[in-house]
């Protein structure tokens, strides 16, 4: 389940990004990430607006932590645990998707990328656990 595993840390490192990011312009609110490439195309963008916060809480930080926990879930070989999380994930990824192209009118690559771990994560736990 090692394919799991190195995703999920993937999905880690990217949420630590995001923690940075939010932090950063928390600091100043002028920061530029390095994923921001224009107006449309910003991590910055989707960062600074208010639903950047789940239940009060960074996104990058909620992220890290269900991206650590699936990871050592694929780890012990919890597959279909791993398979419920990143559902669970892959749902929430339509929403705010949906959050950010529509209501913030932005693309955020970073999270993009964030989106497409979780379509991995479930489509390889599915595979291996039928």
């Amino acid at each position: 389940m090692m394919p799991l595993v190195v995703i999920a840390l993937i999905g880690c490192a990217m949420s630590v990004y995001m923690l940075y990011l939010e932090r950063a312009l928390e600091q100043n609110y002028d920061y530029k990430a390095a994923c921001d490439l224009s107006d449309y195309v910003s991590c910055s963008k989707v960062a600074k607006s208010p639903y950047s916060k789940i239940f009060g809480m960074q996104s990058g930080l909620i992220s890290l932590v269900v991206y650590g926990i699936i990871a050592m879930c694929a780890f012990k070989e919890r597959i279909e645990l791993v398979m419920y999380l990143s559902g669970a994930m892959v749902v929430a990824s339509v929403y705010l998707a949906y959050l950010i192209f529509f209501k913030i009118k932005a693309a955020c690559p970073l999270c993009i990328s964030m989106y497409v771990v979780n379509i991995l994560l479930f489509i390889l736990s599915y595979r291996y656990t039928h």
